[in-house]
């Protein structure tokens, strides 16, 4: 029984030998931790630069457990065990980014212990990330009066005033998730463990973060201004979906008919071109400028497949690799 962490604990070598409530906490966390929603709010998971940083050895979690909210209680118990000294090496990697207690969970190995290795979970925190960096570099001299961004892309990290079409259908993409987690553990999983229980509870906790971090910048509905500032990811073709309802659009894709779950996105159907389109349609008459701004390079307009089409009707002044302005 090697000591880790100041602490004599019994090395547990497979997620198999916990109790089985913990083993379903764990299986359940590791799929929902809702990558793409984060992304939508200009957060990311902390990729770890060496090693990870916040470990739990599985033996920390040995015991029985009554259900899998007991199991998470203790997962969170360890992890704020370690966090205050282990956050300060993501704030060395990345020290112009704030972290937040919400976590991405993956299983992790240490090797060259006395057992020969350690298994366990990790946890990388969030982080604030701007997506659209080069485009805001871009029109950052237009940026002028009042400015109404059409989607909390840029709300973790800027403070203009934001509509918000993700918390609106906040229900519909935890149903859907728990409906795709559910599908691909009861089809491909031997274990068949995904606990719709801890998986909603976690889903519904990074959401209410993330509705509280700028609940004074969220307006219920557009107005006006002088600029409407348009973040627009460009998604791969795979993820492109003619469908507003999720599941609907989930199910005719390509990644579901090929089995590729863990590369299907619920974002993708949310800040689609069809969302860009109607927006523009019903708004552009109540601002001075529209001003579009992209994560990848675009192509010029005439010749944008990736852009929304109403653009097509509106007049532009100027664009550059990652912007395009409208008066």
């Amino acid at each position: 029984m090697p000591s880790l962490f100041g602490k004599k604990v019994k090395v547990i070598h497979h997620i198999d030998h916990l109790h089985p409530v913990m083993k379903l906490a764990i299986k359940t966390l590791l799929d929902s931790y809702l990558p793409d929603i984060v992304r939508g709010y200009g957060f990311r998971y902390a990729n770890s630069k060496w090693g990870e940083p916040i470990f739990i050895p599985y033996g920390y979690l040995d015991g029985e457990y009554k259900d899998t909210l007991e199991a998470f209680e203790k997962i969170i118990a360890e992890i704020n065990e370690r966090k205050n000294d282990e956050f300060s090496k993501f704030k060395e990697w990345y020290p112009n980014s704030q972290f937040f207690e919400i976590y991405r969970f993956i299983q992790y190995s240490i090797p060259g212990t006395e057992e020969g290795y350690t298994p366990g979970i990790a946890v990388n925190p969030l982080m604030s990330y701007n997506y659209f960096k080069e485009g805001l570099e871009e029109v950052k001299n237009e940026l002028q009066g009042e400015v109404i961004v059409a989607n909390p892309a840029l709300s973790s990290f800027t403070d203009f005033k934001f509509y918000d079409p993700i918390i609106i259908r906040k229900d519909e993409i935890i149903e859907s998730y728990i409906w795709l987690n559910k599908y691909f553990h009861e089809n491909y999983d031997k274990d068949k463990m995904y606990d719709e229980i801890l998986g909603r509870r976690y889903m519904n906790i990074i959401f209410n973060f993330l509705e509280q971090f700028s609940k004074d910048k969220r307006v219920n509905q557009i107005k006006g201004g002088d600029i409407l500032l348009i973040p627009m990811f460009i998604w791969p073709k795979n993820k492109v979906f003619g469908e507003d309802k999720i599941i609907d659009a989930w199910k005719n894709s390509i990644l579901f008919k090929n089995a590729m779950y863990h590369e299907i996105e619920a974002l993708p159907a949310i800040l689609s071109n069809s969302y860009i389109d109607n927006l523009i349609s019903e708004h552009f008459t109540k601002f001075s400028k529209i001003i579009l701004i992209s994560d990848k390079k675009l192509p010029q307009l005439g010749k944008c497949s990736e852009c929304p089409s109403t653009l097509g009707n509106l007049k532009l002044s100027r664009e550059g690799n990652f912007s395009k302005i409208f008066i």
